[in-house]
């Protein structure tokens, strides 16, 4: 019986990953996550319609022991890098039949939201997020991100 779930265990975890989307390794050369699904994108560039949200599953492995981690989110448009707010940013907030501390090695499912705003204008946009925790200073250290172009359309 328990190599019955052990298998199906596996089965779902390549499920999953089979059916996420294809991201990019950052500048910063942080480790991609271990899989990142964008709802209606195997592939950049995604297609993000206006006046709309769209949702984000990123599964990561704690690089250690974790009370809270926060994403941050970098939007490149015509030359230009703003800070994306998301709708929460306290990551622990959302996580996906988990909850923080989170123990070093443990595989979770981040699910957050991004609004695409009816005033944006329809331009090619280079996402980056990047999942940060505070080191023993405090400081904010990023321990896994990645990058995938978009549009932005009607």
């Amino acid at each position: 019986m328990k190599q019955f779930f052990c298998v199906a265990a596996i089965l779902v975890s390549l499920v999953s990953v089979a059916r996420a989307t294809e991201v990019n390794v950052c500048k910063s050369g942080l480790p991609l996550p271990y899989a990142v699904t964008v709802k209606d994108c195997d592939k950049g560039p995604c297609s993000f319609p206006r006046d709309s949200l769209v949702v984000w599953n990123i599964t990561f492995d704690a690089p250690h022991d974790l009370d809270t981690f926060e994403p941050k989110v970098l939007a490149t448009a015509l030359g230009l890098d703003i800070d994306y707010p998301l709708n929460e940013s306290e990551g622990c907030k959302e996580l996906v039949d988990d909850e923080c501390p989170l123990e070093e090695g443990q595989r979770v499912i981040y699910a957050t939201t991004m609004e695409i705003k009816k005033s944006f204008p329809t331009i090619n946009v280079g996402i980056e997020m990047t999942l940060y925790t505070p080191d023993e200073d405090g400081n904010s250290v990023g321990f896994t991100c990645f990058q995938i172009d978009c549009k932005v359309t009607e």
